[in-house]
């Protein structure tokens, strides 16, 4: 399907014959297209151009096919279209356009299988498919996906499974103009860069509004060589979630509704970091600028401006307090200085209740979820270490790290600071809360990794550990306990768990022991059924006192455990009941 379109990532180029919308020859020219460079078509110096300087639109003819370029500029002897389209165009008005972004049909095959006759292999897929209905600039547009996957035998046992997902927008009942195209297209690509959390680019762009043929379109869009997407299981969402209950419709509606008219160039800014490629230090400059941003774009929704009349009243009042005592009071001069430059920074005054950077970043963290906060744990030191830093790279300082000539302090706080941003974006778009712990409990993505997340809080929020609450002394003897031998006893009396010395002891070689095939079934020959009733495993728990807590790693038994248990997803069915009646376990 794109053998014959023009790619993305691949130079191109062709001498061509070019052509006046009226059809007047231009001239012969090489058109010039590169993944690093703004397409062209040059042209020799002993052609002149300069009469067609007002033309938009051109025609191109060559060996290669025909093309159309579109929202042209003349000069220096060079035509600079905005778009090329590889077949012929006759308007820039369009009907139905898909796009393929790197690393999407990969992420999007979820659910493929492979099968084995005595002769090939093929692979199918699940056709899991989404399709919204969105308003933009007053046209009714459907956003929708369709996907293939084929298994071509290449060589000698040798297969090549050709997998593509196209996402397409299409206005049935008027014409997309080329501005609106670009900025669907823009639109699409950073909701795929935020629910990957790779940088992507655009491989291919099909205009399809003549059903009888598509034609390829090629713009400047800084598209990486190569995805960073390798595995699907190394992205911050899952495709398969969100084929759950709406997920993509409602996901598209908020992002080209309404609240885009104002969010939208930062939620694009927030997704265009994945492509950064510089100095840390720049890249953490521009995630707290963006930090800065979005905390003045929310704190503008609540502030309490006084006005203009009154704004302008205030600053004179304090400029004729301030002109009065450095006049009438005694000073040194170089406090005169300081009296007339607070006088002068009073021009650039912002009329605000927020009286900084920091106070809004404050009221936006005491509208966030303080479970999230407490999962990214990015604390008050470590934003005054950012405020710092941006500060200094701000005014051309160098800036003063954590740990000397050691940026990994630096570098965690940027992730952090990405993933709070994020987090706010996800909300914006219609995520809520236990949407995003799912996201951040991904440790195969590398940011999550990199962000040092507070593991307990993200364990807690997930809802998939159980924590057991006990004394000092308990807490103590269980912490020393060596991992997959540790067994925790429910006391009702005290609302306690207390740890089991000789059941834990017992389990400390069970698996020598032939006649034995679990935890669960050495403990049941060894406790005391007069008190023992039920025997439950865990797979992932932590022990906690105060304000401590260790997770046991490799599971460990509750004995006599609590009823409510049975809420969390993480207990299976390892269970065991004693029996009075049959005095056995079942």
């Amino acid at each position: 399907m794109f053998e014959s379109n023009i790619g993305f990532t691949d130079d191109f180029d062709c001498m061509v014959s070019v052509f006046s919308k009226k059809g007047t020859l231009v001239g012969e020219g090489k058109l010039v297209l590169s993944p690093k460079r703004i397409p062209k078509v040059e042209f020799d110096y002993h052609v002149n151009i300069s009469q067609f300087r007002k033309n938009t639109f051109f025609k191109c003819t060559s060996q290669e096919g025909n093309f159309t370029l579109l929202s042209c500029e003349v000069m220096n002897n060079c035509i600079f279209p905005k778009v090329v389209v590889k077949g012929e165009k006759k308007s820039c008005k369009f009907k139905k356009v898909s796009v393929l972004l790197q690393g999407i049909s990969e992420w999007m095959d979820s659910t493929g299988q492979f099968s084995i006759t005595d002769n090939e292999i093929s692979r199918t897929r699940e056709k899991k498919t989404f399709k919204s209905n969105i308003v933009v600039n007053g046209k009714r547009i459907t956003i929708s996906n369709e996907h293939w996957c084929q298994t071509k035998h290449h060589k000698e046992n040798e297969y090549l499974i050709i997998n593509h997902t196209l996402i397409s927008f299409e206005c049935k009942s008027s014409s997309l103009l080329l501005p609106e195209v670009i900025n669907l297209i823009q639109g699409i690509r950073t909701i795929f860069t935020l629910l990957l959390g790779f940088n992507l680019g655009v491989l291919y762009v099909l205009d399809r509004t003549d059903k009888s043929r598509n034609l390829s379109l090629y713009y400047a869009n800084n598209t990486p060589e190569e995805s960073n997407v390798k595995r699907k299981i190394d992205c911050f969402v899952s495709s398969s979630y969100l084929f759950e209950n709406g997920k993509w419709d409602r996901l598209f509606k908020e992002y080209f509704g309404q609240k885009s008219q104002t969010h939208e160039d930062i939620w694009a800014r927030v997704a265009g970091m994945f492509a950064f490629e510089g100095y840390w230090e720049y890249q953490l400059l521009a995630y707290v600028s963006l930090l800065d941003r979005y905390v003045s774009l929310f704190a503008r929704e609540y502030d309490n401006k006084l006005s203009n009349s009154q704004f302008r009243k205030v600053c004179r009042e304090i400029k004729s307090y301030i002109k009065e005592k450095s006049e009438t009071e005694v000073v040194e001069s170089v406090n005169v200085k300081v009296y007339d430059s607070i006088a002068l920074q009073l021009q650039s005054i912002e009329n605000s209740s927020f009286s900084s950077f920091g106070e809004k970043f404050e009221f936006k963290c005491s509208k966030t979820d303080k479970q999230i906060l407490s999962i990214i744990n990015l604390t008050t030191n470590d934003f005054g270490h950012l405020k710092k830093i941006r500060n200094s790279i701000a005014h051309g300082d160098s800036p003063k790290l954590k740990d000397n000539g050691d940026i990994t302090y630096e570098v965690m706080l940027s992730k952090k600071v990405d993933l709070l941003l994020r987090y706010w974006t996800f909300c914006d778009l219609g995520f809520n809360k236990l949407d995003y712990v799912r996201f951040l409990n991904n440790w195969m993505y590398p940011i999550t990794r990199e962000a040092r997340l507070n593991q307990c809080e993200l364990d807690i929020a997930t809802g998939n550990y159980v924590y057991l609450n006990t004394n000092k002394t308990n807490y103590n003897l269980a912490k020393k306990q060596s991992v997959g031998q540790l067994v925790m006893q429910y006391d009702e009396s005290d609302d306690i768990f207390r740890f089991n010395k000789m059941a834990s002891s017992a389990l400390a070689s069970w698996y020598k022991a032939s006649e034995y095939n679990s935890v669960e079934a050495k403990l049941m020959s060894v406790v005391d059924t007069r008190v023992i009733k039920s025997i439950t495993y865990l797979n992932n728990g932590y022990v906690t006192c105060n304000n401590d807590s260790f997770k046991v790693e490799g599971g460990m038994c509750v004995l006599n455990a609590p009823d409510y248990f049975w809420q969390f997803e993480s207990i299976n069915d390892r269970r065991c009941l004693f029996n009075d009646e049959s005095n056995s376990w079942v």
